[in-house]
């Protein structure tokens, strides 16, 4: 692989740098892997759902490439066809928290276990999610067992050979609780993780 697309977040603004910005979404069309800034770390995201893109980022992470991955989206309606859900509750907390810290499990509405769904409060991704017309599969930028990548050189030294495409916007300052983590069933919800959101919100919802 040679070397990867590298742009600023600056560089990618469709107003000022148009041919900049297609050329970084064609390299998501053609099924590549980036590296990007999230809210409090960096993440490596592509195209989803896809099953080879889904395992190629578990492979960067060296962890098992069948492992779930969270679909970062720009808004519920572009959830509703991959997942059942329960009295609406899914619908309900995404009404209420999303864009924000909140990660909702549902079951898949093939009934073949679950999937993971977040609306990050990033106006650039859900930018990318709308030209696109695609879900992103997202994890952190990190190998599994290791610190999450809070600066650039962090992410470069990782993974600069495996990506596709790189996005930088300075390093972060690790800050904050996680996202909270809640998964609907039929028989009401579990907190998976209690993160930003505190259990007391997610349950007079």
């Amino acid at each position: 692989m040679g070397s990867p697309l590298t742009r600023s977040l600056a560089m990618l603004d469709p107003r000022s740098s148009p041919d900049a910005y297609e050329e970084f979404l064609a390299v998501l069309r053609r099924g590549g892997a980036i590296a990007y800034p999230a809210e409090t770390m960096y993440g490596l995201g592509a195209i989803g759902p896809d099953r080879e893109n889904e395992a190629r980022l578990n492979r960067m992470k060296r962890r098992d490439p069948a492992s779930p991955l969270i679909y970062l989206t720009d808004g519920w309606l572009r959830c509703a066809s991959l997942c059942a859900d329960p009295r609406g509750a899914g619908r309900a907390l995404a009404e209420r928290f999303w864009p924000g810290p909140l990660t909702i499990v549902l079951p898949r509405s093939d009934g073949n276990g679950t999937v993971a769904f977040r609306q990050p409060a990033l106006p650039f991704v859900h930018r990318w999610i709308r030209d696109l017309d695609s879900l992103l599969s997202s994890t952190s930028a990190n190998r599994s067992g290791e610190p999450p990548a809070f600066t650039e050189r962090s992410v470069l030294h990782s993974f600069e050979t495996e990506l596709d495409a790189i996005v930088l916007d300075g390093d972060f300052t690790p800050r904050g609780a996680p996202s909270t983590i809640v998964r609907i069933e039929k028989s009401g919800y579990t907190i998976l993780r209690e993160g930003s959101i505190p259990e007391a919100q997610i349950h007079t919802t």
